[in-house]
């Protein structure tokens, strides 16, 4: 998911449950504010650790769900 390809993404659930790099940039795209119409997302296997390195947070998002698996 690239922001250039979803310019106008407004909402985003993600079954991820490995740790690629792929995912983690994706996690930081999505927090940076590189989808500047993304209102809602969730990563249910995300289990915190896509915020851990965030400097900054997107404006736009108004409901981010993060649950725990303990995989």
């Amino acid at each position: 998911v690239q922001p250039e390809n979803f310019p106008h993404l407004k909402s985003l659930r993600i079954y991820q449950q490995s740790w690629t790099s792929e995912f983690q940039e994706l996690c930081r795209m999505i927090f940076s504010n590189q989808f500047p119409f993304l209102k809602h997302v969730s990563l249910p296997y995300a289990n915190g650790s896509c915020i851990r390195g965030i400097k900054t947070w997107s404006n736009s998002l108004t409901t981010v769900s993060i649950e725990c698996c303990n995989m």
